[in-house]
């Protein structure tokens, strides 16, 4: 059966496909990630036809690792928007992603919120609002607020209400998650919060409010925030000064 389209030749694509099959079947979590990754870029290339790597992939859908089953989902989602973005929602409202790497859950959330419709996207949003305000105290909340910062980078401005609400959490590592959420949605919306964060926070809200706003999509905030600090805070100014760099790489740290 040839595996892949019209005129490809079978070795060098077949090849690598092969290579990624077995090492998606493998123990190592990272290495069965970036295999799922490598199909979708065979794909994307035009080198694997899109039916059999969706098939491949979904052997692997319900994997029991969490990084694996999210890593699949968000493949799939990018193989068949319409008909696996609803698969990636999902998985990232399982109970599994309080636990996840940050960095791989906010990739995750970004491949949403740019692959889903607008009805799904908002179904999203309730359902993680509704989940940030029964998780008050609760570890669950840090997972919560780096979702809702990727829907408000997005444009889904309304959910900064929901983060500012998350600074009065009592546990710190949800309050540190909404610092940086802030920050990364650049929403004029979340000015005033920042700007009380940056002048008068601790230093752990402070440094995910600046990595926040480092990984931020635009330059108008941190502007907006220089020119408010400059007279009460100008060793924050410099430490924002150095953002800019930053959105030239594009290269997300983690929450």
């Amino acid at each position: 059966m040839n595996l892949f389209g019209p005129g490809l030749g079978l070795r060098g694509p077949a090849a690598v496909l092969a290579s990624y099959l077995r090492r998606l079947a493998d123990k190592r979590e990272g290495g069965r990630i970036e295999a799922a990754q490598g199909i979708v870029r065979l794909v994307e290339r035009g080198d694997v036809d899109p039916e059999v790597a969706r098939r491949k992939l979904l052997e692997h859908a319900d994997d029991r690792t969490f990084g694996v089953a999210l890593a699949v989902a968000v493949a799939l989602a990018r193989l068949d928007p319409l008909g696996e973005s609803p698969r990636l929602r999902a998985r990232l409202l399982d109970p599994r992603a309080y636990a996840a790497d940050p960095r791989m859950l906010t990739a995750a959330a970004r491949e949403f919120v740019a692959l889903a419709d607008e009805e799904l996207r908002a179904r999203l949003r309730e359902e993680v609002e509704a989940r940030s305000r029964s998780s008050i105290g609760l570890e669950q909340g840090e997972s919560c607020a780096w979702i809702l910062g990727e829907l408000a980078a997005a444009g889904e401005g309304t959910v900064v209400r929901t983060l500012q609400a998350m600074l009065s959490d009592p546990r710190v590592g949800n309050r540190a998650a909404a610092a940086w959420a802030l920050g990364r949605s650049g929403r004029p919306e979340a000015f005033v919060s920042l700007r009380e964060i940056l002048s008068a926070g601790g230093r752990e809200m402070v440094e995910r409010a600046l990595r926040g706003l480092g990984d931020a999509d635009g330059a108008e905030i941190v502007d907006r925030l220089m020119d408010a600090l400059r007279f009460d805070a100008p060793r924050i100014v410099e430490r924002l000064r150095e953002l800019p760099s930053r959105y030239r790489r594009r290269s997300l740290t983690a929450p």
